[in-house]
């Protein structure tokens, strides 16, 4: 294995130092959201809900996550963790929380956010469902494939993230030990 370069030690050690102030950043920023501590609390709570709907700090925990785990396998010189299966997870919790806080279908869902976007932020009682990213999200999807079909692109979402996260030799595997479970045994004669 090659020796690296003291300037490529140097982008690392500076790559991890600027994950590590994104970590801290993204989790003062959620803790004093969900505290709605002061002027500055109330006011990111209200924005988290408003971009990314009431389980907000799922979605902020799972970046957080994403973070940490690229760090640590940078440690045990491993590969970085691939941010697509966070992403869909994440989109797919957004779309849910938009499916289930309204029962309107197409862009009318998310013309709500834009047209009573000062409603969001003067209560926190506003209806949030998914936010502004999530109706988005669920007003596409909607639009092109009915309710019924955003349950479809939840599922969807979700197997896909869960084959991207885990090798497909585990799944394999899986299916061969529920197979031979089921599978009827032989008479013995």
């Amino acid at each position: 294995m090659a020796r690296k370069t003291k300037a490529q030690l140097k982008r690392e050690r500076d790559r991890e130092i600027k994950q590590w102030i994104t970590v801290v950043i993204l989790f003062a920023l959620m803790i004093i959201g969900l505290m709605k501590s002061g002027v500055v609390g109330l006011f990111l709570f209200n924005l988290q809900r408003y971009l990314l709907g009431f389980l907000f700090w799922i979605i902020l925990g799972s970046f957080i996550v994403m973070i940490l785990m690229n760090v640590m396998n940078r440690h045990h010189e491993n590969d970085d963790v691939n941010p697509v299966p966070f992403i869909l997870v994440d989109c797919a919790i957004l779309l849910i929380c938009s499916y289930i806080s309204t029962q309107d279908t197409g862009i009318p869902v998310f013309m709500q956010y834009i047209v009573h976007i000062a409603d969001y932020f003067k209560t926190s009682d506003a209806v949030i469902g998914g936010g502004m990213i999530g109706s988005l999200l669920y007003a596409i999807s909607s639009m092109l494939f009915g309710r019924i079909g955003v349950i479809i692109v939840i599922i969807v979402l979700l197997i896909i993230s869960m084959l991207l996260i885990v090798s497909l030799d585990v799944y394999k595997k899986a299916f061969y030990t529920i197979f031979e479970f089921f599978k009827t045994p032989e008479s013995e004669e």
